[in-house]
């Protein structure tokens, strides 16, 4: 039968292989100073705008190249609007660490670009929100085929309630702030370290009509 599937309103999930980082660059992140996350999951840097450090500069410009390609050739937001960087910190995961799910406020696009990590270290997955309904609301609960046979292969964009994925080094993914997620737990024998950043946009939005600087 021939068809056509539109997959209207999709929610951006933005993936890019950045270049590798140097010896200097990699050393420096494992060097700073981190303290214990307040759930007792993982460790995160004291220093929440990492990215600002002189020792970074060229990986922010990596990382700032990949934003520029996602919100202008991709989502093709207008070059008037800036994206800038509001802040960036190292999230550091041992064995059984693992990040509860959340989502970001006081930002519109959300990232991570990955230091150490492999198949085993927890895959970062993306949960729908309960409000967002696409076909399936939360009154309606039908079964799918990947639940009752567990065949993944069967799971897809319009039935799947959560997405995951196991990032790769030097991976960049991005995606809207407002999306849930979460990070498995560590299995792996090495410590998975990320770098997390929140952007907002900056000039003037909303056209003529609704204006607003900021």
């Amino acid at each position: 039968m021939n068809y056509q599937v539109t997959p209207l309103f999709a929610i951006p999930l933005y993936q890019t292989q950045l270049a590798k980082l140097t010896s200097l660059e990699h050393e420096f992140i494992l060097n700073l100073e981190y303290e214990r996350m307040p759930a007792d999951n993982g460790d995160y840097t004291k220093d929440k705008y990492v990215l600002e450090k002189p020792e970074l500069t060229f990986l922010k410009e990596r990382i700032v190249k990949g934003i520029e390609h996602f919100v202008y050739e991709v989502l093709d937001c207008s070059r008037e609007v800036k994206f800038e960087i509001q802040n960036s910190w190292v999230n550091r995961h041992g064995q059984t660490d693992f990040a509860g799910t959340h989502r970001h406020s006081n930002s519109l696009i959300s990232g991570v670009y990955y230091i150490d990590v492999d198949q085993q270290s927890g895959a970062i997955v993306f949960e729908k929100d309960k409000s967002y309904y696409n076909l399936w609301p939360n009154v309606i609960d039908i079964e799918f085929n990947y639940q009752t046979h567990e065949d993944q292969s069967r799971l897809n964009i319009f039935n799947a309630d959560g997405w995951g994925i196991y990032p790769k080094v030097n991976e960049l993914i991005m995606f809207p702030s407002h999306l849930y997620h979460g990070v498995g737990e560590n299995h792996s024998n090495i410590v998975r370290y990320s770098l997390a950043f929140n952007v907002f946009p900056k000039g003037n939005l909303g056209g003529k009509l609704n204006t607003l600087y900021i």
